[in-house]
């Protein structure tokens, strides 16, 4: 008996990749994003304001969304609120990141309004391979 081998679907050029987005300035955690969604072969589309993310949803529906509540807060409040009133993106996993545990009411606000989990800097970056498999 013979052996083959079968492309990962990803290799085929008609499959897409997945879709993550992230909302952040920071262009080191940017960096970050991409390297990691190379890793797990997904494409990332990251953004520093909410209006170009939600643009956005109307060409690519993500598989993940990446909130930074640290330098983005208003901005990730704003795409919190659009995506969880919208019913063709409340399934769409939310999850964000603060740099410590000074924020920790934004952290409760964030998880009152739909982010699944909001992690500190530290534990999303060590994670951050695993959050997107």
């Amino acid at each position: 008996m013979g052996s083959y081998s079968t492309p990962f679907p990803y290799d085929m050029p008609d499959v897409r990749k997945p879709i993550f987005f992230g909302l952040s300035s920071d262009l080191n955690m940017a960096t970050r994003l991409a390297k990691s969604a190379k890793i797990c072969q997904a494409a990332v589309h990251n953004f520093d304001r909410a209006e170009s993310l939600l643009g956005r949803l109307k060409e690519d529906k993500p598989f993940l969304i990446l909130l930074d509540w640290d330098t983005r807060e208003a901005e990730a409040f704003k795409v919190l609120k659009e995506i969880r009133s919208n019913a063709d993106f409340k399934s769409v996993p939310i999850l964000g990141y603060l740099s410590s545990g000074i924020k920790n009411q934004v952290r409760e606000e964030a998880m009152r309004a739909g982010c699944h989990r909001v992690y500190t800097k530290s534990d999303f970056l060590k994670h951050l391979d695993l959050i997107l498999v």
